[in-house]
Parts: structure tokens; C-alpha cells; sequence
């Protein structure tokens, strides 16, 4: 099977971009009729669009279906409103829940480039796009980072690593 990843990979790459590049390829889900455009609305856009792309891609949903509370939860996500940690924990635990938790792992390992059968979701995705000829670094390291706030931060104890989680630049920017 030839498998032309390119929107699935452009998709994926709007998911974390900053609000104006995601602004254009989803207009309607990232502005309001009052005002500027919400950059939380862009992950859920993106992830319908990465799904649809992917989707198409493997014939088969690359995201489990919803629980109806978690996607009320994730269509509401708002900037929070203060500089309380549990605001900030809610927003990273939520964004990782539906752009992470909710992928299909057996449906990624289908992709190809895959070739470890045990392989998780976020490698998965790494080893697609990197066969694929496409920047890991750039496409699959916002996830890994995404990641890694949720599992050092909220979603465990905090130890040491919750204040090394450092994002640096992506390669080539700065």
C-alpha cells in the first residue's frame, strides 16, 4: 500500500503551531463574533483534521471514540484565568487526554514505517513521519512535550523533572 502522509502530517503539525498558522486552516473553529481568535479552539480543530487525514489514510479511526464528558471537556478548553497551578494543570491534562490518550494505538501501528509491534502512540507517529521524510522534530516533539508536563506535573507526583521540563527551540528557529 503507497501511503501519501502529507496532509496527515500537515494536519498534525497545526495541532501545536502558533494561533496564526492554525488561524488559517480553521477559521471558524479559532475565532469568535466578539472578539480575537481563541488559541484553544486550534487543538481541537487540528485534531479533527489530523484524524480525517489519518483516517482517510488507514481506512480506520485513529482516535477512540469520545467519552461525552471528556469532549465537553475538551471543546470548552479556555486560557486560564489566573496564575493558579491547578488552572495550568487542568489545560495540560486535558490537551493531552484528547490529543494523546484517545489515540488508536492499533490503528498507528498500521502506519507505515512502524515496524515495532509494541510500539506506543507517540512513537508510532515518530516513526511514520520520519519514514515518511517529514521533521519529527518539529511534527512529534510537541507531543512528547505535551507528554511530559503531564506525566511530571498533574498526572503523578512532582519531582525533580516537573521544573526541568524545559521546551527548547526547535531546531533551525531562534
Amino acid at each position: 500500500m503507497t501511503c501519501q502522509p502529507k496532509n496527515a502530517i500537515t494536519a498534525s503539525a497545526s495541532m501545536f503551531r502558533p494561533a496564526e498558522d492554525a488561524t488559517r486552516a480553521t477559521s471558524t473553529a479559532t475565532s469568535s463574533a466578539d472578539g480575537p481568535p481563541d488559541p484553544l479552539r486550534q487543538p481541537f480543530a487540528a485534531r479533527e483534521h489530523f484524524s480525517t487525514a489519518l483516517g482517510t489514510l488507514l481506512g480506520q479511526a485513529v482516535y477512540k471514540p469520545w467519552h461525552p464528558a471528556d469532549q465537553i471537556a475538551f471543546e470548552g478548553l479556555r486560557m486560564p484565568t489566573s496564575s493558579e497551578q491547578h488552572e495550568a494543570d487542568i489545560l495540560i491534562l486535558l490537551l493531552a487526554k484528547g490529543a494523546i490518550d484517545y489515540l488508536n494505538v492499533k490503528a498507528l501501528r498500521r502506519l507505515p514505517g512502524v515496524t515495532d509491534s509494541k510500539a506506543q502512540s507517540i512513537n508510532c507517529l515518530e516513526a511514520w513521519v520520519s519514514s515518511s521524510g517529514g521533521d519529527s522534530d518539529a511534527l512529534i516533539r510537541p507531543l512528547r512535550v505535551l507528554q511530559g508536563l503531564r506525566s511530571t506535573g498533574p498526572a503523578h507526583l512532582r519531582g525533580k523533572d516537573w521544573h526541568a521540563t524545559e521546551v527548547p527551540p526547535l531546531r533551525g528557529s531562534g
